[in-house]
């Protein structure tokens, strides 16, 4: 006898067998037992669900010898001749080459005969979605008003392109996905029977790469079998489907949440040398990303974990490396890829440039904590470095009055002077990050040895603390400070409540902004002399007291000169506008 592949030889013969699509089954056979039978039905789903086995069991159990009954006995001529095809009373039609109007005429056509033998006369139509618009308004006559005896069932796996006139005249079915539970468990059962030996994790590989569709999976294990024989291992498994290893997969999981870019060209590199298939490989990352957010929320992640080829144990020591910020990023990244990898010539370069990418996401905060961080920036960046006396030189700017003081006591030791360590190392930071310093000027020194330097923070200043304490804001203070001492020193943070507190800090900032003090009469100087109105200086100009004298050509000339008036040049000095801005001014 020919051999029969799987998906065949054990595709459901009665209600009961098919797989997860109980609120269906159900359905169908209460139905069948009150007597309720509808003249039309809607079965949509993905592929390979079900659908039209679900269809003919439909018609067995109406035209069975014993029936209606909701459990046909699959030994009668009706329901032996259903089972191979060869009913004359059950028509399988096929949507996608029988799909216009003169097809849909024959169907009619039919329906006024009477079933030749059975019961009722079934028309099942596969891929009903495929008919023309014609078509299926040629349908919808015979649709609404039937024989009594003619009952039409119609599979579809894209049930948002059948019109809505024919929708509302069927009971409509949807069948789920299977889930990966009830897959393993129909593979481990044909495995048995089957005589193999594969492995749960196999079965749980093949069921995940079959996204659902029972057929698909039946498929699966018949090829993996064709490749292995009856004894099936996990690698032959990864290897026939094109799946990564698992340690290979981790490998990328572990480069993505440690920030190393350069191993994922590396690893690519062997993706492509193992065979690999890129789009299974990032349903398994995207899959472990998604076990990853689970770990970092779910108390109890075994619940949300079952049917994968590897427990949370496993993910473990990558979750503690990450944030739940830094997963959904890397996942969003991820699927965006895949999604344009499927239309790109070059699917490589996307998915390489996809992951160095996600070595770099980086944790966001949380609104409150940057809203935070931002009011202490804003408060230090205000704060003003104490102005000098004006003079005609240059003079170097006096330190920061909001920097608070240090302590000195290494200073009997034969230490550095607080002061002026502390300042010269916000001159030097000032050049090379203003954004550090503003963070330092929150701070003060509280201790300075020959190898350690604390810098003390305010209890609410916690957020500039840990700023400083970045790596490389670290890195930055330790090179300024050796620059500055001549001699490598450790630097560390501490709470220190005699530091600025953000109250203090918006405090000095308020008396800082008091009103620019304007002149008054009585402090104006000597040789100060205020600015005529515009009357007043036309009325000098016409009288004859302006400094200008009407020149022979009857223009406005500087005595004496020929040409255009030009007025002499302001002899004002600096120090002069100083000195007359000096004293307080009335608002």
């Amino acid at each position: 006898m020919a051999y029969q592949v799987l998906a065949r030889k054990w595709r459901p013969q009665v209600f009961e067998d098919v797989v997860g699509q109980e609120h269906i089954t159900d359905v169908l056979m209460n139905s069948i037992t009150t007597a309720r039978i509808h003249h039309g039905y809607v079965f949509s789903g993905i592929r390979g669900i079900g659908k039209t086995t679900t269809a003919r069991i439909l018609a067995k159990a109406l035209n069975c010898a014993q029936g209606p009954t909701p459990h046909p006995c699959n030994a009668c001529e009706f329901c032996h001749e259903i089972t191979i095809g060869a009913s004359m009373d059950v028509e399988e039609i096929d949507g996608a080459s029988n799909r216009g109007v003169e097809d849909v005429r024959i169907v009619q056509d039919n329906v006024g005969y009477a079933p030749s033998r059975s019961r009722y006369k079934i028309f099942i139509i596969d891929e009903v979605h495929m008919l023309t618009t014609p078509a299926f308004n040629a349908l919808l006559k015979t649709l609404e008003e039937p024989p009594a005896q003619v009952v039409f069932i119609m599979a579809t796996t894209e049930p948002w392109k059948i019109p809505v006139t024919i929708l509302s005249r069927c009971q409509q079915f949807k069948f789920r996905n299977g889930t990966a539970t009830d897959v393993i468990a129909l593979l481990r059962k044909i495995a048995r029977h089957e005589q193999m030996v594969i492995s749960d994790a196999s079965l749980a590989l093949i069921a995940k790469t079959a996204g659902g569709s029972v057929r698909d999976a039946e498929n699966l294990l018949d090829q993996v079998t064709g490749f292995c024989g009856q004894t099936v291992h996990d690698q032959d498994v990864r290897y026939v489907l094109g799946i990564p290893e698992q340690a290979v997969l981790l490998k990328f999981l572990k480069a993505c949440v440690t920030h190393q870019t350069a191993l994922v060209f590396t690893l690519i590199d062997e993706l492509i040398r193992q065979g690999c298939n890129f789009r299974l490989f990032c349903l398994e990352m995207l899959e472990r990303l998604r076990n990853l957010a689970v770990l970092k929320t779910v108390r109890e992640p075994d619940v949300y974990m079952q049917g994968f080829d590897y427990t949370y144990t496993d993910l473990m020591p990558y979750a503690a490396e990450t944030t739940v910020t830094e997963i959904q990023q890397m996942y969003w990244l991820l699927a965006e890829a895949q999604r344009a990898m499927i239309v790109s010539p070059q699917p490589r370069l996307i998915l390489e440039m996809t992951l160095a990418r996600m070595t770099k996401v980086q944790a966001l905060p949380p609104i409150a904590e940057i809203y935070r961080q931002l009011q202490e920036i804003s408060a230090a960046l205000a704060a003003p470095m104490v102005a000098a006396e004006p003079a005609d030189t240059y003079q170097p700017m006096a330190q920061p009055a909001a920097i608070p003081a240090v302590r000195e006591e290494a200073a009997t030791s034969g230490h550095e002077n607080f002061q002026a360590v502390w300042f010269d190392l916000l001159t030097l930071i000032k050049q090379q990050s203003p954004a550090l310093l503003a963070t330092l000027k929150i701070g003060r020194m509280m201790r300075l040895t020959a190898q350690e330097c604390v810098i003390g923070f305010h209890e609410e200043a916690n957020a500039s603390r840990k700023r400083l304490e970045e790596p490389k804001n670290l890195k930055l203070v330790t090179d300024m400070l050796r620059t500055s001492l001549g001699r490598s020193v450790r630097v560390t943070t501490a709470i220190d409540n005699e530091a600025l507190s953000v109250a203090e800090m918006q405090a000095h900032l308020d008396q800082q902004g008091a009103p620019l003090p304007r002149p008054t009469p009585e402090n104006r100087p000597a040789e100060f002399k205020p600015r005529a109105s515009s009357a007043e200086q036309s009325a000098r100009k016409f009288s004859g007291g302006d400094d200008r004298s009407l020149g022979a050509q009857g223009n406005w000339q500087k005595a004496g000169s020929g040409g255009r008036y030009k007025p002499p040049p302001a002899q004002v000095s600096v120090q002069e506008l100083v000195r007359l801005f000096e004293g307080k001014i009335e608002a």
